[in-house]
């Protein structure tokens, strides 16, 4: 599975429905899920791999939270106007 192909599922199924797949996955099968998310991970980051990806989701997560932030101020500012 490439990364475009995994980012296109979860798009599609969303990613606890992903989740959800994978645990019903056998456990023989397991090892080449994760082979094939550690080869998806390089693919997307060639230097830095599976922790380059864990970097990047990190990053995005503190913007949105941020965001976030931003969102519920102005939403608090407009309720005591």
């Amino acid at each position: 599975m490439k990364q475009g192909d995994y980012e296109a599922a979860t798009k599609l199924f969303g990613t606890l429905n992903i989740i959800r797949m994978m645990k019903l996955v056998p456990r023989e099968q397991k090892h080449f899920i994760i082979d094939t998310q550690k080869g998806a991970a390089w693919t997307d980051d060639n230097i830095r791999g599976p922790y380059g990806v864990i970097q990047k989701l990190m990053w995005e997560i503190k913007l949105q939270e941020a965001y976030l932030s931003q969102i519920r101020k102005k939403i608090s500012e407009e309720k005591n106007n």
